[in-house]
């Protein structure tokens, strides 16, 4: 349920009871569309509506956006203007009591195509199971290719079980997607489904946010992929294979109608470009699940701090949010992920996976940019993994990655051979580490980093980096 909002306050519901007045005085304005087409923006009663209508809609929708509900400005603008010209004295309490006897908080679904995600399977006779897993608490689910839309069926009817979803899911507009060339995806692509609470006319007014979510449910199987040690390799196969197709110019959202009713279904095209869409959908990860349903502490610990995050960046980022310190660290967390999902990118190189994951690392470990970033860094980095007790090959490989982001960039390649997954790993710990403790995060701190890791001292880089060092400076010199 959406909870009641604030009482209105004397110099609002004033403002209301006069527009209120001015409305059923005026002929043609039985519905915000009439009033729009019969008095003009430059109207006298035009400015006096709005200046009404426009803060009711922004602490609607800061109220819905604290619980996660994204319902379009299509619907609330004229919700509360017909709600004010029907002599509501509290406009936004009885939009809230409206929503709420509609059922708009409840969830539906975003189905997504991905490619470059499977699954490490045993060798078996016979069709493959449905290899699927679910994340409550954030709300996504993922499965590789079903190669069959009735299993695709299946997997979107117990995936929203899993995740929640109450309200009746219309599948068969699913078959009859499937027929449709252009929505071959829906058999021979991995899927996700994310849980969202939305509704809108329009068919990008929530885009953002889906895609938020898509980012953050892609970053949780990434972390994943490199947090959870796998099982012995020799005996698994990844489920991927060459089927997949990158012809993706849709998805389908599936939302709360109100009502009770199935699930309203659209299909809506792309409008990002392919670059944007390789980088959303690309996950180039392939989960161990049965290592990672013995390892269920740290999926719970991961699921928790990405959950976090997405948490902390709604609360702080968005267009009826005031700019602080805590706006511009919440913005720069979420670019950090951003770097390290890049560092996935299946069509890139090596040398662009070290470069995204040095920027993913300074994002996240650096408060402004100063001298000597690339010490603050590593010292930072080394901090974190030593007291989250990793081993001293993650420690060490920070250093490292910056050595071979500075070849890369100063001269275009490096010789040196990173090990990029344990790269990863060192980044997936000081993210998760960070992550934990985004709630003692100060609203106006300039240096949140520093402080929610204390003054970290610097760590001498061992002898045989030193000396490694002092050579090459003797050699160029």
């Amino acid at each position: 349920m959406i909870p009641s909002p604030a009482p209105i306050t004397t110099t609002r519901r004033k403002q209301v009871v006069a527009t209120t007045t001015l409305l059923n005085r005026l002929r043609g304005s039985e519905s915000l569309d009439e009033f729009v087409y019969n008095f003009g923006e430059d109207t006298r009663e035009f400015k006096q509506v709005e200046a009404a209508i426009k803060p009711l809609r922004l602490e609607l929708h800061a109220l819905l956006n604290q619980q996660d509900v994204h319902v379009g400005i299509e619907i609330i603008d004229p919700l509360i203007f017909r709600l004010i010209r029907g002599g509501s004295v509290d406009p936004v309490g009885d939009a809230v009591a409206e929503l709420n006897q509609q059922s708009f908080h409840e969830p539906g679904f975003v189905l997504y195509p991905l490619h470059g995600y499977g699954v490490m399977r045993r060798f078996r006779l016979g069709a493959p199971e449905i290899e699927d897993v679910a994340f409550a608490a954030l709300g996504i689910a993922v499965v590789p290719q079903t190669q069959s839309i009735q299993k695709t069926v299946e997997f979107v009817e117990r995936a929203a079980s899993a995740l929640g979803i109450s309200s009746p899911i219309p599948t068969h507009a699913l078959l009859q997607e499937h027929a449709n060339p252009r929505l071959k995806w829906l058999s021979e692509n991995p899927l996700m489904m994310i849980r969202v609470r939305s509704y809108a006319v329009g068919a990008y007014e929530n885009q953002s946010e889906y895609m938020r979510k898509l980012g953050l449910g892609a970053a949780l199987v990434m972390l994943l992929s490199v947090l959870i040690d796998p099982q012995s390799s020799g005996r698994y196969s990844s489920s991927r294979s060459s089927g997949e197709t990158l012809d993706i110019r849709h998805y389908l959202v599936f939302e709360n109608a109100g009502g009770g009713r199935d699930l309203s279904y659209r299909r809506v095209p792309m409008n990002l470009s392919a670059t944007g869409l390789a980088q959303l959908s690309d996950l180039n990860v392939d989960l161990q699940l049965e290592a990672m349903a013995a390892s269920q502490a740290v999926k719970d610990r991961v699921e928790a701090a990405v959950t976090a995050l997405g948490d902390f960046h709604r609360a702080n980022v968005g267009p009826a949010r005031p700019k602080t310190a805590r706006t511009r660290f919440a913005a720069k967390v979420s670019d950090s992920v951003y770097w390290f999902r890049r560092s996935f990118t299946g069509s890139g190189t090596d040398h662009e996976a070290i470069v995204s994951l040095a920027v993913s690392f300074e994002s996240l470990l650096i408060d402004s940019y100063a001298g000597g970033v690339t010490a603050r860094i590593v010292d930072r980095a080394a901090h974190i993994l030593t007291a989250e007790g990793q081993p001293d090959p993650v420690v060490e490989i920070v250093r490292k990655l910056f050595s071979a982001r500075g070849d890369v960039v100063h001269s275009g390649s490096t010789s040196s051979k990173l090990d990029l997954p344990l790269a990863r790993k060192a980044y997936a710990v000081c993210l998760v580490h960070l992550l934990e403790r985004l709630g003692r995060v100060q609203e106006n701190t300039t240096t949140a980093v520093r402080d929610l890791l204390g003054d970290v001292r610097p760590v001498r880089p061992k002898l045989w980096e030193r000396l490694a060092k002092a050579w090459r400076a003797f050699s160029y010199g």
